[in-house]
């Protein structure tokens, strides 16, 4: 994932937007939330993940020796 791709999206994103910048499907992108690996609010019935919190697991998600995708 080339994080200067993130700059074309909102500060607030929602899973539809996950989806498509890590390239993963609905099922996995819940995964990732549910799990801790990416924080988020729920705002009535709907989740938003701000981008600085999604730059902060693709950050230490890609560290050298460290798998991409943890237990999700």
């Amino acid at each position: 994932m080339n994080t200067q791709n993130l700059s074309e999206y909102p500060d607030i994103l929602t899973i539809e937007d996950v989806k498509a910048i890590l390239r993963i499907g609905t099922n996995s992108a819940y995964r990732l939330l549910r799990s801790g690996s990416i924080y988020y609010l729920r705002i009535e019935k709907n989740i938003r993940v701000p981008k600085a919190c999604l730059e902060d697991y693709l950050r230490t998600a890609s560290k050298p020796g460290e798998e991409v995708m943890r237990d999700v």
